[in-house]
């Protein structure tokens, strides 16, 4: 635009030039207007990647994370102290084994085989 703007005021004197110059002015436009390659607009994503440098890669998408709980989520645990520990332990039942009706652990963790015998059919 400045060098258009300075043509035109060292040309104003001259009606003749001044003419000429548009028409140059004019059928360089032509040339531009046929070498110019309509193209889709780019979209906003495209622009960003170019004023930033970054390249956009299509083939990559962002997956969620599987098991992230949002912020609040979950129950809440509170550490609990030793004198807390022991009251809830000494609160609880032990299990009992049915076959050998000790505590601590239950009949399928059993190491102790006691066969349980049936009554016979043909007995009374």
């Amino acid at each position: 635009m400045f060098a258009t703007k300075y043509n035109i005021n060292r040309l104003s004197n001259n009606i003749g030039k001044l003419s000429l110059y548009k028409q140059h002015l004019e059928s360089y436009m032509s040339k531009a207007d046929d070498v110019q390659v309509i193209a889709p607009a780019p979209s906003k994503r495209d622009r960003i990647a170019e004023m930033v440098g970054h390249s956009v890669n299509e083939k990559y998408t962002e997956k969620v994370p599987v098991g992230i709980k949002t912020k609040g989520c979950g129950a809440y645990k509170r550490l609990k102290s030793k004198h807390e520990e022991t009251m809830i332990k000494a609160g609880k039942k032990s299990r009992q084994c049915q076959n050998c009706f000790e505590y601590g652990h239950y009949s399928s963790t059993c190491s102790k085989e006691i066969i349980k015998t049936t009554p016979s059919e043909g007995s009374s």
